[in-house]
């Protein structure tokens, strides 16, 4: 599963017409986008679900994982997962007929950029897939096929309260409202690893750090994402205490929240590249997350989110952190892009920084160098 990308690499090729003043990005396009079936017209071929009542229920205990391969937690391409109100996933196959049903509240808890979330509402799907929705249905495909459906009985209200931080927020910063957004990109540095990690059966200690764009209503979320200790038991029962990456998708018209395939290998020290870039032409957004240092990405590829009334931020968060020891290392965050459609510089003057101590206020250590534009440090104790 973990291996090297060398795949649609994304040329950000910028042209400096005025000192600070104009950029002209390349357009990112997805080579085989015109492959690619719209939303509309995959909504009305959804199969007649076949539910199975009599079917025992199954224990997840990892993300579900799109793949034909027999691995624990996978499911076969064509899959489409149904999550009722009542809290339970139900899967089948792309004919309708049902291979798994499983209690929601009995698998186990991932960190996602929305929170805690079961494991059955957290799916990985292969790098350069494409994702679109159609109201609280999500279509993933991969090499001109549909790969996943995804249906939502209930869909959430909203993704972040926007007004208080929430508790997985450690420290970080954003920017106020931006229009027209073509391009969100920064680099930061993969830092000391935690001395500590908190592991049991219910949950673990996890971090997140990101630079992300998130509609301003809190209801819609991509970033490209470190990720220290999110152990991936499809694929390697005990991985030990590892840095990794990929590419988030999360928004509140369904219960599920994606991610494109996982990097391994990532080292402290490293340099991390995360761009978002939208495609004004086609209306949709790429969103890579590259270890420079080892010439490594994932990607996928967005529609569905806005590119106004949208934010920039950046973010250290966690769960399970009881005290510094469980911390990483500070991070810094610079050579900043903020650019509209046009090529256009829209860097704002500022952005605001925040250290959560209503949650956090047992570490000591946070607080964040704002030294925008030119650079965002997350610091730490460590």
């Amino acid at each position: 599963m973990k291996v090297k990308f060398g795949m649609r690499a994304l040329c950000l090729l910028f042209v400096m017409a005025f000192a600070g003043t104009v950029f002209v990005p390349v357009v990112s396009a997805s080579e085989n986008s015109e492959d690619y079936i719209p939303a509309d017209q995959l909504i009305n071929e959804i199969p007649k679900l076949a539910f199975n009542k009599n079917m025992d229920e199954t224990a997840i205990n990892g993300e579900l994982s799109i793949s034909n391969e027999k691995n624990e937690n996978s499911i076969p391409e064509g899959s489409i997962i149904y999550h009722l109100k009542s809290g339970t996933t139900t899967i089948f196959n792309s004919k309708g007929d049902q291979i798994l049903i499983a209690n929601d509240s009995d698998a186990e808890k991932v960190s996602t950029p929305s929170g805690l979330k079961p494991a059955t509402l957290v799916q990985e799907i292969p790098s350069g897939s494409h994702i679109s929705t159609e109201g609280s249905t999500i279509f993933v495909q991969n090499e001109g096929k549909l790969i996943l459906t995804i249906l939502t009985e209930a869909p959430e209200e909203k993704l972040v309260n926007r007004v208080a931080w929430p508790d997985q927020y450690i420290e970080g910063s954003e920017s106020g409202s931006l229009n027209s957004l073509g391009q969100y990109h920064a680099k930061w540095n993969v830092p000391q690893s935690p001395q500590r990690v908190y592991d049991d059966v219910t949950e673990r200690s996890q971090i997140a750090i990101w630079n992300g764009v998130q509609t301003t209503d809190g209801t819609k979320l991509i970033q490209p994402v470190l990720e220290w200790y999110w152990k991936d038991h499809a694929y390697d029962p005990d991985p030990g205490n590892v840095w990794t990456g990929s590419s988030w998708f999360a928004y509140t018209g369904s219960s599920s929240v994606l991610h494109s395939t996982r990097l391994s290998g990532i080292q402290p020290g490293d340099v991390i590249e995360g761009d978002i870039l939208y495609n004004h032409y086609r209306d949709y957004w790429t969103i890579t997350f590259r270890d420079v240092t080892r010439n490594i990405q994932t990607t996928y590829v967005a529609e569905s989110m806005p590119n106004d009334n949208v934010d920039v931020e950046t973010m250290l968060e966690g769960v399970t952190i009881p005290d510094n020891r469980y911390l990483c290392g500070d991070t810094t965050f610079n050579d900043f892009y903020v650019i509209d459609t046009g090529g256009y510089d829209i860097s704002p003057a500022t952005v605001t920084s925040y250290v959560n101590n209503a949650y956090w206020s047992h570490l000591s250590g946070l607080w964040v160098g704002n030294s925008w534009p030119s650079s965002i440090t997350l610091n730490t104790a460590n």
